[in-house]
């Protein structure tokens, strides 16, 4: 299973990323801007026009 998590680098998305990979669960963090996450998605400032699609690739 392969989770999206937004706010990745925020203080409850670094917790829960943490947490979710010790589970043995595939992360996606979704970032704004690249931080150096492993596979991170940088999906930009969000609005009503953020493609979401290349960050929901393979997520359930």
């Amino acid at each position: 299973m392969k989770v999206l998590v937004t706010g990745a680098t925020g203080f409850v998305g670094t917790a829960l990323c943490a947490r979710l990979a010790a589970s043995g669960v595939e992360v996606a963090p979704a970032v704004r801007n690249p931080s150096g996450l492993p596979h991170e998605v940088a999906v930009g400032n969000l609005t009503a026009s953020t493609d979401w699609r290349p960050a929901l690739a393979g997520c359930m």
